[in-house]
Parts: structure tokens; C-alpha cells; sequence
């Protein structure tokens, strides 16, 4: 993924019309033409950079959002779940006590936008698609009224939340109250 230097108003600008800045250049991975119910780009695996991995694009992926939060103070909530891989017996059962479940989808992105109260990324690479666990928790997601996208690869998840952040606001009602029933 390459990387584009902006100044905050351009950022600011591309944000809210979707119009790159005079002589930026790249563009998303593999040309797809998106998805027609979002905007995102395309599910279908692009040809992705060869030998990358989900690891990399994720890497690259949060490089951008670093160089991007200040002009986009919404970016400063993106996170990675850091759920996946292989770790040794002790750890995950430890792991799955403390709450880890399978198919939870890689980035979360706690912004109300659209209709939806957050966004939710499984990032892919290659031919990768989601298993049967993944499926089924983003369409539990989906339920709750959470957005969820499959992105092969770093700037089709970028443009991916560019398009979210370009929504309008949800409109919220009311605080949330957490009461300590020990008190």
C-alpha cells in the first residue's frame, strides 16, 4: 500500500466528498467496482501484492490511519481485535476464559455513521475467505445493526472507512447508564 501525504484540510475534504486531492496518486487494490449496497470496494479477492499477509495489511492499514487521525479525529477509535492466530495451550485456554471467541472480525471501528452503530472489518488476502464462525458472528453483527465488510487487503479497507465516515451521523438517544448493583 502506498501511502499519500495529505494536508488536514485535504484530508478533511477527501472525507467528506470522496474526491482525491489534485495529483494523488494510487487508488484501490485490484479495481474493483465495489459494492453496490456500501460503496466499499470489491468482496471478490483483488490480486493482492504478492507474498502479503493479513498481518502486513493490517500493519499498513493502521500506518494510515496514524497519519490520518489528526485530520480525522474518528480514526483515533479504530482498533484491532486481536483474536486470531496461533498461540500455545495455556494461553488460549486463559485466553477463552477471559471472553476470546471465535469469528469475531479483525477491526472495529466504534463510530455511528449511517444507520449502523459501528463498523466491523475482516481483513482477507489472496483467495482467503471467511470460515463458518466468522459468518455467522457478522451476521449476528449485522442484526444488531452493526455494518460488517470483508476487505481484501489495506486500500480497499481504507476506502472501506472512507466511505463509512462519509455517512451521515446516527442519531443517538440518550446516555447509557452502567449501574454497580452492589452499591
Amino acid at each position: 500500500m502506498t501511502t499519500e501525504r495529505w494536508s488536514a484540510k485535504e484530508a478533511r475534504e477527501f472525507f467528506r466528498t470522496g474526491k482525491r486531492p489534485r495529483g494523488a496518486q494510487g487508488g484501490q487494490e485490484g479495481g474493483g467496482k465495489g459494492d453496490r449496497r456500501h460503496g466499499c470496494p470489491s468482496r471478490k479477492p483483488p490480486a493482492t501484492r504478492v507474498g502479503a499477509s493479513e498481518h502486513e495489511e493490517q500493519v499498513a492499514l493502521f500506518r494510515w490511519v496514524r497519519e490520518n487521525e489528526a485530520a480525522v479525529p474518528e480514526l483515533a477509535l479504530l482498533y484491532a481485535v486481536p483474536n486470531g492466530g496461533h498461540r500455545r495451550r495455556p494461553v488460549a485456554v486463559k485466553l477463552k476464559a477471559e471472553g476470546v471467541r471465535p469469528g469475531v472480525p479483525d477491526i472495529h471501528l466504534p463510530v455511528a455513521r449511517g444507520g449502523f452503530h459501528g463498523l466491523w472489518i475482516e481483513m482477507k488476502v489472496g483467495r482467503n475467505t471467511m470460515t463458518g464462525h466468522q459468518k455467522a458472528f457478522a451476521q449476528r453483527l449485522r442484526e444488531q445493526g452493526h455494518r460488517v465488510e470483508v476487505c481484501y487487503g489495506a486500500e480497499a479497507a481504507a476506502e472501506c472507512i472512507r466511505d463509512y465516515l462519509r455517512a451521515p451521523n446516527t442519531q443517538r438517544s440518550g446516555e447509557a447508564t452502567c449501574v454497580d448493583s452492589k452499591s
